[in-house]
């Protein structure tokens, strides 16, 4: 957008904030789930929602948000008050921990890096790609009722929801995903994108551990 018509917007763009910050309060994408006698309250969202449950089941209180794009205030101010501590569970930079802080609530936070951490490598213009096609893909989904589940993006490009009852096994639990470690894809990963120790890098590693043959990727593959 021109800078000219940019300035006529803002105060468009403001109101359309305040809507949301407005919608945030009550929205059903942010649920609480309080557990009778827990002085833990957790504020957690996305995939780390599902760690939470799978570690705590139901023996603790729970502020699930759906929508943190502005995150509510006073759903989380009022969750806060009804617990004696309170853990911020999310993934990579402390956007809840730190909105939390700004309400002056005393939290601990608990990052979990997954994403391209998972790569073992910094962002690169696939994931900036990747990421705004799930951002997209989350208001398509929302835009047409579909909720409570992830969002896909196929090969092609297209979106469709993907829902963990269907990825779940008898027991209620997600079993891991096998892929084939030889398959080319994998080897060209692993050769060329993932950074580990080597038996070269034995020598500096000591002054931070103390057996870095421990921690050879090869070795423990047994490869």
């Amino acid at each position: 957008m021109a800078p000219a018509n940019a300035i006529r917007k803002h105060p468009v763009v403001e109101e359309r904030t305040a809507k949301l910050i407005a919608l945030a309060e009550k929205t059903e994408l942010n649920k609480v789930e309080y557990a009778e006698g827990s002085s833990l309250g957790i504020i957690t969202s996305g995939t780390c929602y599902q760690y939470v449950k799978e570690l705590y089941g139901d023996s603790v209180s729970v502020l699930k948000l759906g929508l943190v794009n502005p995150l509510p205030e006073k759903l989380i101010l009022d969750f806060a008050a009804k617990h004696e501590r309170v853990v911020v569970i999310e993934e990579l930079d402390p956007v809840i921990e730190n909105h939390c802080k700004a309400l002056g609530i005393k939290v601990k936070s608990r990052p979990v890096e997954i994403g391209y951490e998972v790569r073992c490598q910094t962002p690169c213009a696939f994931d900036l790609v990747y990421c705004s096609q799930l951002g997209m893909g989350v208001y398509k989904l929302f835009s047409e009722g579909k909720t409570g589940c992830m969002v896909y993006i196929s090969q092609d490009g297209y979106v469709s929801p993907l829902y963990l009852k269907d990825l779940q096994n008898a027991e209620g639990k997600i079993p891991p995903r096998l892929v084939d470690i030889n398959s080319d894809k994998i080897q060209q990963i692993i050769n060329n994108m993932m950074h580990y120790i080597t038996p070269e890098d034995y020598e500096a590693a000591k002054q931070y551990v103390a057996n870095p043959e421990a921690y050879d990727f090869k070795k423990i593959l047994e490869w």
